[in-house]
Parts: structure tokens; C-alpha cells; sequence
């Protein structure tokens, strides 16, 4: 997973890390609620805090 900057000529890599399972390719679309990142990789739902301590 990565979060970058991106303008319309080039981007920015801000922070990146892995997620905690890796089944194979997987493409869905992270959803951000209510301060958490929720990542779905295949049968698996992860959800991170976003919001500061």
C-alpha cells in the first residue's frame, strides 16, 4: 500500500507499508471511514487507524 501526492506531471511517495496477508493480485478499491482505512484482500478485511494520537 502506498499514499503518494500526485500532481499531473509526477508524484510524490508520502509513505508505504504491507498489508498484513497477501493472498495473490488483488485490486479493490481502499475505502477511508470515519478516521480508518479499510483494505479487503480477497477473503480478508483489514482496517488501520488514520486518525493522530
Amino acid at each position: 500500500m502506498a499514499l503518494i501526492e500526485a500532481n499531473p506531471r509526477s508524484y510524490k511517495i508520502k509513505g508505504t507499508f504491507r498489508i498484513a496477508t497477501r493472498h495473490a493480485e488483488s485490486w479493490p478499491h481502499p475505502v477511508i471511514a470515519n478516521g480508518r482505512l479499510y483494505l479487503r484482500d480477497q477473503q480478508d478485511l483489514h482496517c488501520y487507524d488514520l486518525r493522530a494520537e
